[in-house]
């Protein structure tokens, strides 16, 4: 899984910087500027000399001198403060057109929406298989709900001595996490949508529609079908909101560090994690799993992961398509069974394996410089 390809600089022309909008994380060390949350997944993927290192990327005043030209700022951030017609991103896309340059945009949202943005590169968070343009790089969540202050001393010493699980007699399957209602209101709401959806796809036609439904429609259906298993054990924590590392759990009260303590303990004492979607076609919870070295079980909404080429990700996640959720239990079931007690172990250390190269400062090597090898060699061919 190892990765040897990227060396050397990547240098970049900016443009202007925005004095009121954040600069994008990757150049804050290098333009002095704050970028994400300190207790966000800024420290989720810390490497371990303290913060993510992207001393690979140089940034030079010549646009000629530029691999890539690279939008300082978040798109959607952007977007929201600028407005669509805003000719920031239009004269930095003239100025790379004459110099003959592509444009790195990142998208860090939960949108799937299209960025029509000429001689881009576009990396983004969030993205469905059959709307994912030949310009765009799926990235991990490097945005996240920022994490209890009083508990991320705590995780940052368990992210730093992974325990790996021995092999039971059967598998826990956990998850923690909004799958519930906080009142009669919300529970109309959502089957409101889920009709919605479904009148989209057998009224109008619409084959994609099932996807769009929210991440708690396959989160309570994930749940649903492993239940009243028999054959796993399950360890389920089921919150009324999607802020209860707030202190929210719908028209309960609960403390952050105590939410945020037992999500984590909820990982950490299992050996497969639900993975459904979010608001986003992509899970957060994805990733953590994988820091600590546990099998997501992936609910796949025609979702596309970060460096697929790259990472064997079936060594260490159940991917089940949500058409098949009926068959979630045996699928589980199957790639425990198939793991000798040794290989169980070797599989978990795959997977942090796998976060490792899916911190931000590896994974933008990696991916600049394919998309420089790319560009490229298009070019002199």
């Amino acid at each position: 899984m190892k990765n040897d390809d990227a060396s050397g600089n990547i240098n970049v022309y900016l443009g202007e910087i925005l004095t009121d909008i954040p600069v994008i994380f990757i150049l804050s060390e290098l333009v002095g500027r704050d970028g994400l949350k300190s207790r966000n997944l800024w420290n989720f993927f810390k490497a371990d000399a303290g913060k993510p290192r992207f001393d690979f990327l140089k940034v030079v005043n010549n646009p000629d001198e530029a691999d890539f030209f690279l939008v300082p700022h978040n798109y959607f951030i952007l977007k929201n403060r600028l407005g669509k017609n805003s000719s920031y991103l239009s004269e930095l896309v003239h100025l790379a057109k004459i110099h003959g340059k592509k444009i790195l945009v990142l998208a860090m949202a939960d949108s799937d929406e299209y960025i029509g943005i000429e001689e881009s590169i576009i990396f983004r968070q969030s993205q469905y298989g059959y709307k994912k343009r030949a310009n765009e790089i799926i990235m991990p969540f490097y945005t996240a709900p920022a994490y209890s202050d009083d508990f991320i001393h705590h995780r940052e010493d368990i992210w730093r001595n992974i325990s790996f699980r021995n092999k039971g007699a059967k598998p826990v399957v956990s998850f923690c996490g909004w799958a519930g209602f906080p009142s009669i209101f919300r529970r109309f709401t959502y089957y409101a949508n889920v009709a919605a959806r479904d009148l989209e796809k057998f009224i109008l036609g619409r084959k994609q529609a099932d996807l769009h439904k929210r991440g708690i429609y396959f989160r309570r259906r994930a749940i649903a079908a492993l239940k009243n298993s028999k054959s796993v054990d399950t360890s389920f924590i089921i919150r009324k909101s999607y802020s209860a590392q707030r202190g929210n759990d719908g028209r309960d009260s609960i403390s952050p560090m105590a939410a945020e303590a037992q999500y984590v303990e909820n990982i950490i004492n299992s050996d497969f994690v639900l993975c459904p979607k979010g608001n986003g076609n992509g899970s957060i919870r994805f990733y953590e799993a994988l820091s600590l070295g546990r099998f997501p079980v992936l609910i796949s909404t025609d979702c596309v992961l970060p460096l697929a080429d790259i990472i064997q990700y079936d060594k260490f996640v159940v991917n089940v398509d949500y058409k098949e959720l009926n068959d979630l239990e045996n699928r589980i079931i199957a790639f425990y069974r198939g793991l000798s007690d040794d290989e169980f172990q070797r599989r978990q250390i795959l997977a942090r394996e796998a976060f490792e190269l899916l911190r931000p400062e590896a994974f933008f090597k990696t991916e600049l410089w394919r998309c420089k090898s790319r560009f490229y060699d298009k070019k002199t061919s």
